[in-house]
């Protein structure tokens, strides 16, 4: 499965078991993903495919966050 990797980052005492809880249940992540603040997911793009676009006034503080996660990519 995919994981949303803010919630590790607001509130990792809530999510402290999540290791044991994932192996328990024998759920394996393959990927993680962080929100981007401003974040909009057009229906269409130009180039046909679908992606989130992010405003560049909120670049810093997205950088910052996605870098907050990134020590936390083991998740198993």
């Amino acid at each position: 499965m995919q994981l949303e990797l803010d919630p590790l980052r607001d509130a990792p005492k809530v999510w402290g078991t999540r290791k044991k809880i994932f192996r328990e249940n024998s759920i394996t992540i393959v990927s993680g993903m962080v929100r981007c603040i401003g974040e909009a997911m057009p229906r269409w793009t130009p180039s046909g495919s679908p992606g989130g676009i992010a405003p560049d006034a909120k670049w810093d503080q997205n950088v910052k966050n996605i870098s907050a996660c990134a020590p936390r990519q083991e998740m198993g």
